[in-house]
């Protein structure tokens, strides 16, 4: 979430002041960004959201993470999408 918010305000003020701010190192919001770009240019990646956006919408979202995961249809990166999805929204 704090890198979401770095990522979001990167115009607005400097990364490294917000890194400080924040508590989180340069390091591991840039770390954080070349995943982000690597996942969104994955299209197995992109599949696999959608199918996971549908299965929340189709049960009006209470087929939850923990569910999920305990099944085993559950990406753990996707987290980060969903979670960014929903703030955005």
């Amino acid at each position: 979430m704090k890198y979401l918010f770095v990522t979001q305000h990167k115009k607005t003020w400097p990364i490294d002041l917000m890194c400080r701010v924040l508590g989180v190192t340069r390091q591991g919001y840039y770390h954080y960004r070349r995943n982000t770009e690597a996942r969104l240019a994955d299209p197995e990646h992109q599949e696999m959201l959608g199918w996971v956006k549908d299965i929340a919408i189709a049960s009006k979202y209470s087929y939850g993470y923990l569910v999920a995961q305990a099944k085993g249809r559950f990406n753990p990166l996707i987290l980060a999408d969903l979670s960014d999805a929903a703030t955005q929204a």
